[in-house]
């Protein structure tokens, strides 16, 4: 492009020179002139005209970076700080923790392409972002794991639960879709030694083999 525009203004520059051995201009040398002054008239719109949407691209993605990062952090707020978790599935997933020593339900799901968080006390459901692809390239929107890295289901009990992820996909610009990911270790359930095996180890006494994590007991 730039090696076109440098043609044109060359031939431009050559066509203005023979024009000051005559005495004026003939009508096919202001046509030409003309002409060529169009079309770079024409590459320079057009060269602004990308850069705007480059900058408009550039500024929704940026914008939809920081709306993902905001849901990822409020999810993991919430997912690390879980005493227990009663349902759970690829869509959606309901949890109990702690705030202000009460007990909060919360579930997060997917509802026509929105991310909601409904506060199961109340039955109100909240739009947390729009515009989310479910299962987007087979990613679910939730999974779980053991501690020996297999999935994880309901049955399985909450105390068995090791890390949960979240893989969420939002339709960015012209509706090309972002995916963005985070992984979390539900520290009020996540053992890695049992208390049991504790116990057998330490030959330690009924108390220090009580269920309960030392970072619950501390907050």
């Amino acid at each position: 492009m730039f090696l076109s525009i440098y043609k044109i203004i060359n031939k431009i520059v050559t066509i203005m020179g023979k024009l000051k051995k005559k005495n004026g201009f003939t009508l096919i040398e202001v046509i030409v002139t003309l002409v060529l002054v169009g079309i770079l008239a024409i590459m320079a719109g057009y060269g602004l005209t990308q850069a705007a949407r480059v900058f408009l691209f550039s500024k929704d993605a940026y914008a939809l970076s920081q709306k993902s990062q905001l849901v990822l952090e409020r999810m993991k707020k919430t997912f690390i700080n879980i005493s227990a978790i009663t349902q759970a599935d690829d869509t959606s997933v309901t949890v109990e923790f702690l705030m202000n020593r009460a007990v909060v339900t919360e579930r997060f799901q997917i509802s026509n392409s929105n991310l909601e968080i409904v506060d199961v006390a109340v039955n109100r459901a909240y739009v947390f972002t729009d515009n989310v692809v479910a299962n987007a390239g087979g990613e679910d929107l939730f999974s779980y794991f053991r501690t020996d890295g297999t999935a994880w289901t309901i049955a399985d009990g909450s105390e068995n639960l090791a890390k949960i992820r979240v893989s969420v996909t939002i339709k960015g610009p012209n509706n090309f879709p972002v995916n963005f990911n985070i992984e979390m270790v539900p520290r009020n359930l996540y053992r890695p030694i049992s208390p049991a095996d504790l116990g057998a180890v330490s030959g330690g006494s009924e108390e220090q083999s009580a269920g309960g994590c030392f970072i619950n007991s501390v907050f």
